[in-house]
């Protein structure tokens, strides 16, 4: 069965398939970055391991630097669409919907503004990376408090001592 065929629906099609696209290239580009702040050597391997460590547990030393390569990224991702694409993407950011809402006698006929488009992207970016998850991205105390379970896992527990046997 097919569905009723509208321009919002193939608006929102198209919309979700470039923004998936653009997510998908500005994370792998963040994964092959280095890491901005050296102090968590060891523990984190790539720029999308700091905006994942900022978003979730949201230390604010260094946020500016990372958010700044974020906002670079996106924007030279999004300077790469076709302006049809771009477009459809400033439709859905609020700049876009006040405009389908305003009067169209009043209306700028060139409306799009390609930083409304970044800040929409660049939300979904942090979206992913507080729900991205792997065991670099945990706090040390998360870490040491997993090392002790698997530690207690190995050993057999005597319910009437204290200790390990």
């Amino acid at each position: 069965m097919t569905t009723a065929l509208s321009e919002e629906g193939i608006l929102n099609s198209l919309v979700k398939t470039v923004q998936d696209r653009l997510q998908r290239q500005v994370i792998t580009k963040l994964r092959r970055m280095g890491r901005i702040w050296d102090e968590k050597a060891g523990l984190l391997k790539s720029l999308w391991d700091e905006v994942c460590v900022h978003s979730q547990y949201g230390e604010p030393f260094g946020w500016k630097e990372i958010d700044d390569s974020v906002r670079a990224l996106v924007a030279e991702q999004v300077g790469k669409l076709p302006a049809y694409e771009e477009a459809a993407l400033w439709l859905k950011t609020h700049a876009g919907i006040d405009w389908i809402c305003s009067d169209e006698t009043e209306r700028n006929p060139h409306p799009v503004v390609s930083n409304d488009v970044v800040e929409h992207i660049s939300r979904d970016i942090y979206s992913a990376a507080s729900n991205c998850t792997n065991r670099r991205l945990r706090l040390p105390g998360e870490r040491a408090s997993d090392q002790r379970q698997q530690r207690a896992c190995e050993y057999r527990h005597d319910p009437s001592n204290d200790g390990y046997l």
